[in-house]
């Protein structure tokens, strides 16, 4: 009785825990929106990083802003998150332009220096024990474009995503723009409007299993991040008659989780030599269409490993879909996936 007992001490302090780490992370993301959504996509502050890709002044401040809130928090771990300050720091004007937008979201005076610091708090690439992983905005060409973006957070322990939460500003559902998206793992995923203080409602995909040549079916916009020419043979695999949608960053889980989409692929350009997917780009959204009772798996059907650091390099690509299909969908990746490699 006594061992029974503890147990149930046990997972009820870990359930509280999980719910104050659930609304630290639902009011980072909010407060990150809220930063995101003042910058104007056509007139934000842009660099372009070493490895080619842009980030904006919206990036670096949403990032500032939620680890401040992390930091600031009861549940404090270390944090790896997509930014880090070495080419900022090189930028005074855009520098500037970050610490004015990050300090008219706080209360209290903060300096230059604190938005740095802020930023560079979640540079780390590995992490014992738990950790929070952040994609500050997800999908910046479409936030550049003024279509859709992410800001994802989660919370990683045990192995596994634990919590999330994702902001998806320009995300449309039920004649309103804006979303927050958010689970707990074992306890369900929750949806409400972005400017709405209140528990939002569950989501869930129940029981409806579409036809394989009704699937709906998403994917990246741009064809570096997704081989579009791959998910066509798939498609052609399946049956599917609909042309893809393509739209960035994790707003694609958002759209699966809430059963606007029954299929996500994200399969590697170069199948030789696959670049591993970065951990702040997908915990988030996969907790969520989990906990939306679909699946996450990669390209060969194997579940996702969260213990690699940022870079996950025991898994190849990445496949969210409605649990009903999964059983066609990886018959159709390993048809089509092994004829290529064959080709190579």
């Amino acid at each position: 009785i006594g061992f029974c007992l503890n147990r149930l001490f046990c997972g009820t302090i870990m359930a509280l825990a999980l719910k104050e780490c659930h609304r630290v992370a639902v009011s980072a993301v909010k407060l990150a929106s809220k930063l995101t959504r003042k910058c104007s996509p056509s007139t934000a502050a842009k660099a372009t990083k070493t490895d080619a890709s842009p980030v904006t002044v919206a990036d670096y401040g949403s990032q500032a802003l939620i680890c401040r809130t992390l930091l600031a928090s009861s549940v404090r771990h270390s944090i790896i998150a997509e930014e880090d300050t070495d080419d900022l720091q090189n930028q005074p004007q855009l520098l500037n332009t970050v610490y004015q937008l990050v300090q008219e979201q706080v209360s209290d005076n903060i300096t230059v220096n604190d938005v740095l610091q802020y930023i560079q708090s979640g540079s780390q690439r590995t992490a014992d024990g738990a950790f929070w992983t952040i994609d500050p905005i997800d999908g910046t060409k479409g936030f550049l474009r003024g279509e859709q973006y992410a800001i994802a957070l989660a919370l990683v322990a045990e192995g596994i995503p634990q919590v999330a939460a994702l902001a998806c500003p320009n995300f449309e559902r039920n004649n309103t723009t804006g979303w927050v998206l958010s689970a707990i793992k074992g306890q369900g995923c929750w949806a409400s409007p972005i400017d709405v203080d209140q528990d939002g409602e569950i989501i869930t995909l129940g029981s409806h299993v579409p036809e394989t040549p009704q699937i709906r079916f998403v994917e990246s916009v741009e064809s570096g991040h997704s081989a579009h020419d791959i998910s066509a043979d798939i498609k052609s695999s399946l049956g599917i008659v609909a042309a893809p949608v393509r739209m960035d960053s994790q707003a694609k889980y958002a759209a699966v989780a809430m059963g606007l989409a029954d299929l996500y692929l994200r399969i590697p350009t170069n199948l030789a030599k696959p670049r591993p997917e970065c951990i702040w780009d997908h915990a988030a959204g996969a907790l969520i269409v989990t906990e939306a009772n679909g699946v996450v798996m990669d390209t060969s059907g194997k579940e996702l490993d969260w213990t690699t650091g940022w870079q996950m390099t025991n898994n190849t690509g990445v496949v969210a879909c409605n649990a009903g299909i999964r059983s066609p969908v990886t018959a159709a990746l390993k048809e089509v996936l092994d004829k290529k490699r064959a080709s190579l």
